[in-house]
């Protein structure tokens, strides 16, 4: 048997969500070739003109033409995010120069926290701390040094799910850490993800936040989200701020701001600051505030 991603995958566990998750890939031909084992996918585009029968009977994978998986406007056309790859002219996206946390400004410490100027920067802080883990000596402190537009706004009344040119946010892991934004303003973030896994999926700016974790004086403003719109009975959470809180420790969100933004879906759950909280301890919100939130759902959704 022969996969793009996977050749064939095997558990003899009878309670799992999952065996395998495989996230914003792409690959030509079938992603995996035998389904033997529990798969979810997110964001993951073939150029199979069919996918183990059905594309559309596994929720989490595209079927695109090859010649879109090509060239400037390959990263929209596949939810790809532009800080972790970069378009050819004609060819396959590339995987960037890994960024790590040694090339970030400060020590990671409450005295001295990790600096983030810059949407690239931002992003790899939300989306790496989940290898650190939350029994780690020193979970790590962030802080926001300005504001960081992700997008410029200047045509944001006319954005849609197919709007070019425009950097797709990718939260795609479990926060581990102490972010301060420092009242700075997070504008134009822009968050489409056309298909999800049949599993619960979180999305939002950040996609879910593990215990010991803060987030502080964040201003986001001007956003514009999508999840599952096409999909009967999405089961994405969707959170402005926080698409999912998984912790068994305090947790602590405070004084932040959500204002000026659009939610499209056809999911279980959608919060302005946090889609679903799973978890055995307490959760602290604090002097926080949210304004001119537009939820347009889908016909039919709950």
């Amino acid at each position: 048997t022969v996969g793009g991603i996977f050749s064939d995958g095997w558990s003899n566990e009878d309670n799992f969500t999952y065996s395998c998750k495989i996230i914003d890939c792409f690959t030509s031909g079938l992603p995996v070739a035998k389904q033997n084992a529990a798969f979810a996918y997110t964001n993951v585009y073939t150029d199979a003109a069919s996918v183990f029968g059905n594309a559309a009977t596994y929720s989490g994978i595209s079927s695109i033409s090859t010649d879109s998986m090509k060239g400037a406007n390959a990263l929209n056309n596949m939810g790809l995010s532009s800080a972790i790859w970069e378009a050819t002219e004609e060819s396959y996206p590339v995987i960037k120069t890994p960024m790590n946390f040694n090339l970030l400004g400060g020590e990671g410490t409450l005295a001295c926290p990790y600096e983030i100027n810059n949407a690239e920067e931002l992003l790899f802080a939300v989306n790496n701390t989940e290898l650190i883990g939350e029994n780690a000596d020193q979970i790590p402190y962030f802080k926001i040094m300005n504001d960081i537009e992700i997008n410029d706004i200047t045509d944001f009344d006319s954005w849609t799910d197919d709007t070019e040119g425009l950097f797709n946010w990718s939260s795609n892991a479990t926060f581990v850490g102490h972010l301060d934004g420092d009242h700075n303003d997070i504008i134009g973030l822009y968050l489409v993800q056309k298909s999800v896994p049949e599993n619960w999926q979180s999305t939002g700016f950040i996609k879910n936040m593990a215990s010991g974790s803060s987030l502080s004086n964040i201003n986001i403003r001007d956003a514009y989200i999508s999840a599952g719109v096409n999909i009967d009975n999405s089961k994405a959470d969707i959170g402005v701020l926080v698409g999912g809180i998984h912790g068994k420790t305090d947790i602590s969100i405070s004084g932040c701001v959500i204002h000026d933004v659009l939610v499209k879906n056809n999911s279980a759950q959608v919060g302005a600051l946090i889609g679903r909280m799973w978890s055995n301890k307490r959760l602290v919100i604090s002097n926080c505030a949210t304004s001119d939130i537009t939820i347009l759902r889908t016909p039919g959704a709950v």
